[in-house]
């Protein structure tokens, strides 16, 4: 069975450009078997897939999902079909623990493609198999693919992470036997029965480029280009949203007179409270900009509030300059109580995660 297991869709991914019908039959075009939908955080709906291998028997589809980890790299989740997967805002060891819990598939997808170095602990917490080729992963960066590959005696695999129909199957995976469903595909899986192609021609740990792929490999150094400027976009987006805050703080904080509430007992509470939310959700969108930094959680908590109580610092002293306004160490107080609180859901939220994963099950090593 040829089957591609990195294939995305327009109906699940944003930066997908072909239908999912589309997808499969150009799959089936090429001469494959089977692929697997393995969108950007989106899981294709049980009904759909049961729906889609009606349709196109004796063709099959599977489902799955790709998850960006905080710390800068992308995994494909196969074998899971848990909403949960669908969060954007799962650490590799937490996701790592909970789909081996719930018997799942792991694997590490185009690594090299955005850092020069695996941004997560495969050391501690190794993936089930690794992406060797797809069309963004670069010929360059096939030699240390394979020595993580050998070096933790996995299997690779070699998809295309198709987002266009004309790529579908440009790489895909001989299959030993034909799996009758999922639980039988990641047995095939976990067994390393299956070869790496390309248009057909077998690669495994040494395969080269067809001519049929010389466009995509021209390509490499443009995507190598590409690749900084992503980081640099995903490092915007972050940054923007406390920025902004911090600016609308220090907006606020410069106005000489600001609207009382009828009652100074009334007034008072209302200031306060605005206070408190007010530097609550900067520490937690310090949290959401700085988590690919850190790994461990604690560090993260710790470096969040301290920039949010050093805003809070600054903006009281800031008002030590605008008439009619005063700072206050008092309002720094009223400042940390928002911040503590926002450090606080965050460990809650972290804590309730960990407690509804079950104890994963004790893994079988990967045939070579």
């Amino acid at each position: 069975m040829k089957i591609d297991l990195h294939v995305h869709s327009r109906e699940r991914s944003a930066c997908g450009r072909s239908g999912e019908e589309e997808m499969i039959r150009a799959a089936a075009a090429r001469g494959l078997d089977g692929l697997a939908f393995t969108d950007h955080h989106c899981l294709v709906p049980t009904e759909r897939l049961a729906e889609l291998n009606r349709r196109y028997t004796p063709f099959r589809v599977f489902g799955g999902v790709e998850v960006s980890v905080v710390e800068g790299e992308d995994v494909l989740v196969l074998g899971v079909r848990d909403p949960a997967l669908e969060s954007r805002d799962w650490f590799y060891s937490d996701l790592f623990t909970f789909v081996h819990a719930r018997a799942g598939f792991l694997v590490l997808a185009h690594p090299f493609r955005y850092h020069d170095t695996i941004q997560v602990d495969i050391e501690h917490y190794p993936p089930d198999t690794i992406e060797l080729c797809s069309k963004n992963t670069r010929a360059s960066d096939e030699p240390r693919i394979r020595e993580i590959a050998e070096r933790f005696g996995l299997r690779p695999l070699c998809n295309s992470d198709a987002h266009e129909a004309k790529h579908v199957g440009l790489y895909h995976n001989q299959l030993g036997r034909t799996p009758r469903d999922e639980r039988e595909l990641l047995e095939v899986l976990r067994a390393g029965d299956y070869t790496c192609h390309s248009l057909g021609r077998a690669t495994a740990f040494s395969r080269s480029r067809g001519t049929e792929l010389a466009a995509l490999a021209a390509s490499d150094s443009e995507r190598g280009r590409r690749r900084p400027m992503k980081s640099l976009k995903q490092l915007f987006w972050r940054w923007l949203p406390p920025v902004v805050w911090m600016g609308l703080i220090f907006v606020l904080s410069a106005q000489p007179d600001l609207p009382q509430a009828p009652g100074p007992w009334l007034d008072t509470v209302l200031k306060k409270t605005a206070h408190t939310l007010a530097f609550g959700l900067l520490a937690w969108l310090y949290l959401r900009a700085l988590r690919q930094h850190f790994g461990h959680l604690a560090i993260l908590r710790l470096v969040s509030a301290g920039l949010a109580l050093l805003y809070a610092l600054s903006d009281e002293y800031h008002q030590t300059f605008v008439p009619g306004r005063q700072g206050r160490l008092l309002d720094v107080a009223v400042d940390s109580a928002g911040i503590c609180g926002a450090i606080l859901l965050h460990w809650w939220l972290a804590c309730r995660r960990h407690s509804l994963q079950p104890t994963p099950p004790a893994r079988q090593p990967l045939a070579r």
